[in-house]
């Protein structure tokens, strides 16, 4: 997210928090990680197709770029998503694609989209990719599907509420998948900043590097260290 001085600053919950970001798309001659687990305690459950994978307790991290905030005017224009298992331990990772649009929708950005998305190559990955809004959709809904049972998955990031918004209207199927609940990692650092001051200054510091499996990996890297900083150990609960 950009800083105080844009219209994405409402959104930073300390100044620091993203939510949106950066990858290249599977369909584009750009390399990007394979979708493969490392959940050795996955568990195999019969489907239409037949066996589906899935983690124990699964959250769906999903990380948006976008033109903008403003839900009525702006788009998505890149997506990534991994599945980790609840406790954040095994991962698989899924597509990470920028959003075919045009000069007239990618020109309409706002300043701080246009400087940053431009440094990071974004805007020329938009360009150049060959994958629309739809076929985006479908493959983010083929990963989850695969990964996950319907309604059994929370969507996961930081100020993910704001991803989960653009996808009602840009991506729905993906959120009709998901359970309603979400996690949000910006609500547990804002408590953190709160109610443990000292433990908060010592979280991960944020590389803001704008690219959507960095922030992605970030997100969970940072809700680990809460995990361990904050939260009670569940075995000495009675």
């Amino acid at each position: 997210m950009p800083g105080a001085k844009n219209s994405f600053a409402a959104l930073d919950a300390v100044g620091d928090d993203e939510s949106v970001a950066t990858a290249s798309s599977v369909q584009e001659k750009e390399p990007v990680e394979s979708c493969s687990s490392h959940d050795e305690q996955e568990k195999d459950s019969a489907s239409g197709s037949g066996r589906r994978r899935t983690l124990r307790n699964p959250l769906v991290w999903v990380d948006l770029e976008m033109t903008g905030l403003d839900i009525e005017k702006d788009t998505i224009i890149e997506v990534a998503v991994i599945i980790t298992d609840g406790d954040l331990e095994r991962s698989v990772q899924g597509p990470a694609t920028a959003i075919h649009h045009s000069d007239e929708v990618l020109g309409a950005m706002n300043e701080w989209c246009i400087q940053h998305h431009g440094a990071s190559g974004l805007t020329q990955r938009c360009r150049d990719s060959k994958v629309d809004m739809a076929a985006a959709e479908q493959m983010v809904l083929d990963f989850i599907t695969e990964h996950t049972e319907e309604g059994a998955a929370q969507l996961a990031g930081n100020s993910v509420h704001v991803d989960r918004m653009f996808l009602l209207k840009h991506m729905p199927r993906v959120v009709a998948h998901l359970s309603y609940r979400i996690v949000d990692v910006s609500s547990i650092k804002e408590l953190a900043r709160r109610w443990f001051p000292k433990t908060y200054r010592k979280a991960p510091r944020k590389a803001l590097a704008h690219t959507a499996l960095s922030d992605i990996k970030e997100s969970i890297e940072e809700l680990k260290y809460y995990r361990k900083a904050v939260f009670k150990d569940p075995r000495q609960c009675k």
